[in-house]
């Protein structure tokens, strides 16, 4: 029992004591200063998201004093595989190459090598 009362596996205190600091910290580390504001902002409520539904996931999980472990677990799984997600959505290109993708850095033709068979 907390000085109030309440619990110290309860749900919501587990949540919020939980998520909101993992939530936070995986956002500062993944945020860079030279980012657009939307991108951050878009960041931090991945992060924030991210970390109370794994919170959330991990607690119901199990149950006991062993539910708060699982809600750290899931709540670090939750925020950096929203982050990911984030990342991986903004680098994907839409829609099909443009000559620019299949070409070099001055325009021309990328010329690939074929490998050389090994010697003995």
């Amino acid at each position: 029992m907390t000085v109030s009362g309440v619990p110290v596996d309860d749900e919501l205190l587990v949540l919020l004591s939980v998520g909101v600091p993992v939530g936070l910290g995986a956002y500062l580390a993944w945020v860079h200063r030279d980012w657009p504001t939307e991108h951050r902002r878009v960041g931090l409520a991945a992060a924030a998201a991210g970390a109370l539904a794994g919170a959330w996931l991990g607690f119901h999980a199990t149950s006991d004093a062993l539910a708060v472990l699982t809600a750290i677990a899931g709540a670090v799984g939750g925020a950096n595989l929203l982050l990911i997600l984030l990342d991986v959505s903004r680098t994907r290109p839409l829609g099909p190459p443009t000559p620019a993708m299949t070409h070099g850095v001055a325009g021309g033709p990328v010329e690939v090598m074929e490998p050389e068979p090994a010697s003995r």
